[in-house]
């Protein structure tokens, strides 16, 4: 019984390193939302009274809901411009161990699936729709549901200045 434990050991740090997360990038995933047949809105603001810290472990891809109540804006082609407050439903998924989270009260950008009028946030273990607000990645946003230019932040030159081309 003396070779369980390192057995046990390299197993989980087999299982650790074969989840592995893609680099989130909100322009990505805009374009993701965009191919997918659901309809997606962008989101800036707060998540309220949804308890969404770590929560315990599940099963591989199990997901659960948890209500919210979103207060903030909604992304328009001038930006995050049209006022919304409503109750949304974050669905926190797991990967394992690893669960997606959100802390209430919290200024993020979120994509939401909307369904019969109902909002839907996927809090996943990657990240993919939840971001921090930046005012350079709401720019690069307001470009892509203009429909113009609409790059992900790491594949654009490093000498090239994404303020002066959004702007363009």
């Amino acid at each position: 019984m003396k070779w369980s434990l390192p057995l046990a050991m390299a197993l989980a740090a087999s299982q650790a390193q074969a989840f592995q997360c893609m680099r989130s990038d909100p322009v990505r995933s805009f374009q993701a939302a965009m191919a997918f047949p659901q309809i997606y809105v962008v989101l800036r603001g707060r998540v309220a009274e949804a308890g969404i810290l770590i929560p315990p472990p599940r099963i591989v891809g199990e997901s659960y809901p948890v209500p919210g109540w979103f207060s903030g804006h909604a992304l328009t082609g001038d930006g995050f411009t049209k006022r919304l407050d409503t109750e949304v439903t974050v669905r926190v998924t797991c990967f394992g161990y690893l669960c997606g989270s959100m802390l209430p009260e919290v200024e993020l950008i979120m994509f939401a699936q909307v369904a019969g009028g109902a909002y839907v946030i996927e809090a996943d273990a990657c990240a993919t729709w939840v971001f921090a607000p930046d005012p350079l990645v709401e720019d690069l946003l307001a470009s892509c549901i203009r429909g113009a230019a609409c790059v992900p932040a790491d594949t654009l030159d490093e000498v090239f200045d994404p303020r002066v081309w959004v702007a363009v």
